[in-house]
């Protein structure tokens, strides 16, 4: 939003060549109050007043309008908190034990085969 003072004299935009009367609080133009850049460096600022306040002194101030900025509360910041990682409790579990092997040594059946018995010799007389 452009903001443009207008010079309470001449009801013109105020803008450079002006100066603020300490009376009114307006920006008027230095020709319109009949000032030299140089008398405005000079003098008191309290003496600087306008063509219109002097003819009026009794003219209340008119204070521009302010704009409160709006009350921004700063955000509330945890404290940041690194817990180190829970290890997990390692069971170890104790090897299982194979039942044992028993073993049997294989044994071939055995055949027990008959001696051989010749017959006796028999001499006979022939």
């Amino acid at each position: 939003m452009n903001r443009h003072w207008i010079c309470p004299v001449c009801e013109k935009k105020a803008g450079a060549g002006t100066f603020a009367c300490t009376s009114c609080r307006l920006w008027c133009h230095l020709k319109c109050c009949n000032l030299l850049m140089k008398d405005v460096k000079k003098a008191d600022k309290a003496q600087l007043v306008c063509t219109k306040c002097k003819k009026e002194p009794n003219i209340p101030v008119v204070e521009p309008p302010t704009i409160e900025p709006p009350v921004v509360e700063p955000p509330v910041i945890e404290p940041l908190v690194i817990e180190p990682p829970v290890a997990e409790p390692t069971v170890i579990e104790p090897p299982v034990a194979e039942p044992p092997t028993i073993q049997v040594p294989v044994v071939k059946p055995r055949t027990i085969e008959p001696p051989v018995v010749e017959p006796p010799i028999v001499e006979t007389e022939i």
